[in-house]
């Protein structure tokens, strides 16, 4: 997959900003950019309005200089922001390592230790109950589990440590969710699994102890149940 570099200077050949990539021209009007031009191979912002202007796809002097460079800065950490974003979201799937041996706060009261669901594949599922996406696959992990936990499966849910524990324990009831559910008050949990920066986020587990599998954003069901079904315990 190739990335747009943007740049703020280059060649004066320029495009009518309706030509251009529509992203970089969004991002680009949002801070005041208001000329967007590009040739072959680079994409250019050349500022216009706030005291100066464009003409022929080069820049035409106005005062505000410091403005105009504050300005400058501010919209390159934007872009440097939002492609880190997209580098963690496409980030390929990491190699197989060991699970931290954490120790889950269930809402019952219980605690469950990962290390005692040694031997069956564990999903362990991180959500928040303000996550539109972690609501929208509750209907699916409901269903994965009541299938193949009979068989040896494990889910573990961990609501993220901004969620207050009574919002989740309610919205656990009303939706009578049937697997293990957690609370992480004090992040432990998210810092044992090297930090969540978005949910939902879900680490499959293997017999063996080692991650095999991770995901962010709605879980691949399919490709995670053929995971699950080959680590299932053997009659």
């Amino acid at each position: 997959m190739h990335l747009p570099v943007v740049v703020l200077w280059g060649p004066r050949r320029s495009v009518r900003p309706a030509e251009c990539n529509p992203a970089v021209r969004m991002i680009a009007r949002a801070f005041d950019y208001l000329d967007v031009v590009q040739t072959p191979r680079k994409v250019h912002a050349i500022q216009g309005g706030i005291n100066g202007g464009s003409e022929g796809g080069r820049v035409v002097p106005g005062k505000g200089k410091l403005w105009r460079m504050i300005r400058r800065a501010a919209f390159a950490i934007f872009i440097l922001a939002a492609l880190g974003g997209l580098v963690i979201m496409l980030w390929p799937e990491p190699a197989r390592r060991s699970a931290a041996e954490t120790e889950f706060q269930l809402l019952d009261g219980r605690k469950l230790a990962l290390a005692e669901l040694r031997g069956r594949p564990v999903l362990v599922a991180f959500w928040a109950t303000s996550c539109k996406p972690c609501v929208e696959e509750l209907p699916d992990l409901i269903k994965l589990y009541k299938e193949l936990h009979p068989k040896g499966f494990e889910l573990i849910a961990v609501a993220m440590p901004y969620d207050r524990p009574l919002d989740v324990q309610n919205f656990v009831r009303e939706r009578s969710v049937p697997y293990p559910v957690a609370l992480d008050v004090e992040g432990k949990v998210v810092r044992a699994f090297d930090g969540v920066p978005y949910v939902p986020m879900a680490f499959l587990i293997s017999p063996e102890g080692k991650i095999v599998y991770q995901q962010t954003g709605r879980l691949d069901i399919p490709k995670a149940r053929r995971i699950i079904e080959a680590g299932l315990p053997k009659k």
